[in-house]
């Protein structure tokens, strides 16, 4: 199967009544997913639930990149567990990458758990929901169009799951399996789809979308690679803005690069999580490029992509990381300027080749390291922001602000985002907005022309 929808009719449930709740962690990805369940749900006619626990049914999509994400599900089951005291028909499916490594565990820990569903397994999704939820009279229905509910402006469409990489740290080619891409008529139809429902943002998601066309589920329906894949979703859809996540540095191309720099709705913005600045860390890390490589390729598309942004992941503290790797990987991040830095601190994680070494970094060392790259990039940040001030950017509105209602929230092609305080502009209009004001975290601007 190449999604949750293909079937022309499937077995569902007559759950009309039902409520349901999907809480997620972890990445873009699990969101993806999380709109999947919802959406299968919703056919199966359930209704969202406003409190969490007071739901028939609580999805909770998992991440396991990371201890602290873990840490934090933990305790989430724990709330789970005691809230099904005041609610015993609560049934909870645990469902992505935790589910996949120790769901077994944690279902014999919390009872609450009715049902697991791996990572490697979501198109199985509607049917563990109706082996998990017995008594219901079953009935045939089409499930091969839209939902219809109104999504968010940007909308997320998978085109490959499953990453072969290996690094020594990082658990997702345990957790979500071998590569494997969907055919090409699939993709195009969810981005058909997403249009017809009001999408100007359409972001091309994958765990390393570069390796788009390996493995493909059906061999005659592909372009390719992922450059054919791009260039087919650019060209369907001229007034969207196609974005992609994420890519690794290794894989990212020359083809690629011209391809995005000379295509007007193609985000101009790539994430390229580079780990480390220093060669012997990143040998380590098993990354399969050197520091210098992967300047390369950033100084390639300074030359080729007008009005590009870069953003990245680095790791704290990684167990062979003394202090001249980690002051390699500080002069390298002062180097390259990056527009965003999403840092992490080091912590083992079960299964991955880095677990079996010694982790000799001590905790504080590791959240000094981790302060130190965060108030340089604060600083890179701050500074690229200022300097944008008095330019103009295309924009689309999202909606009211989160923390400030008043104003609009708007995003740029390249991903910045920009409050306005104008609350009179429709949700979902594209707008030109002069920027008033760079802080930290966000830009300020007014609409123009």
């Amino acid at each position: 199967m190449t999604g949750f929808f293909i079937a022309v009719s499937a077995i569902i449930p007559r759950a009309m009544g039902l409520k349901y709740y999907i809480k997620t962690f972890g990445c873009q990805m699990n969101v993806a997913d999380s709109r999947e369940y919802r959406l299968a749900l919703e056919a199966y006619g359930m209704t969202p639930s406003v409190r969490e626990f007071d739901a028939d049914l609580l999805i909770v999509n998992t991440c396991s990149v990371r201890t602290k994400a873990e840490d934090k599900l933990v305790s989430y089951l724990g709330a789970a567990q005691a809230a099904a005291k005041d609610n015993p028909g609560l049934k909870v499916g645990l469902v992505g990458c935790t589910a996949t490594l120790i769901g077994e565990e944690l279902k014999r820990r919390f009872p609450v758990i009715k049902f697991l569903l791996p990572a490697t397994e979501v198109d199985s999704f509607t049917e563990v929901v109706l082996e998990s939820i017995p008594g219901f009279t079953a009935f045939s229905r089409d499930l091969s169009g839209s939902i219809g509910e109104k999504e968010r402006f940007e909308r997320y469409i998978t085109v490959m799951r499953g990453c072969e990489m290996f690094c020594s740290y990082c658990v997702v080619p345990y957790a979500r399996g071998n590569v494997r891409s969907l055919p090409l008529t699939e993709i195009l139809r969810r981005c058909d789809e997403a249009v017809s429902e009001g999408a100007k943002v359409l972001t091309l998601l994958g765990q390393n979308v570069m390796v788009y066309g390996r493995n493909p589920e059906d061999p005659s329906d592909t372009p390719g690679n992922f450059n054919g894949l791009l260039k087919a979703a650019s060209d369907r859809h001229p007034d969207c803005w196609i974005k992609f996540l994420t890519s690794h540095p290794g894989d990212v191309t020359r083809e690629l690069v011209d391809l995005v720099g000379a295509t007007s709705n193609i985000s101009k913005h790539f994430h390229l999580p580079l780990q480390s600045g220093d060669d012997k860390i990143l040998k380590d890390m098993n990354r399969g490029y050197t520091s210098a490589q992967y300047r390369e390729l950033i100084e390639y598309i300074n030359r080729t992509v007008p009005n590009y942004r870069i953003s990245t992941d680095i790791i704290a503290g990684f167990p062979t990381e003394d202090e001249t790797a980690f002051e390699n990987t500080l002069g390298l991040v002062r180097e390259l300027e990056f527009d965003q830095m999403f840092t992490f601190q080091y912590s083992h994680r079960p299964g991955t080749a880095a677990v079996k070494w010694e982790d000799p970094v001590p905790f504080e060392e590791k959240r000094r390291r981790l302060r130190k790259l965060i108030d340089i990039q604060n600083e890179i940040v701050l500074r690229k922001h200022k300097a944008l001030e008095g330019s103009r950017l295309p924009a689309i509105v999202y909606g009211p602000a989160y923390k400030s209602p008043a104003k609009l929230t708007a995003v740029s092609r390249e991903s910045h985002v920009i409050l306005i305080p104008d609350s009179s502009i429709e949700p979902g209009s594209t707008v030109d907005v002069e920027i008033t004001k760079g802080k930290q975290r966000t830009l300020e601007g007014r609409i123009v022309g």
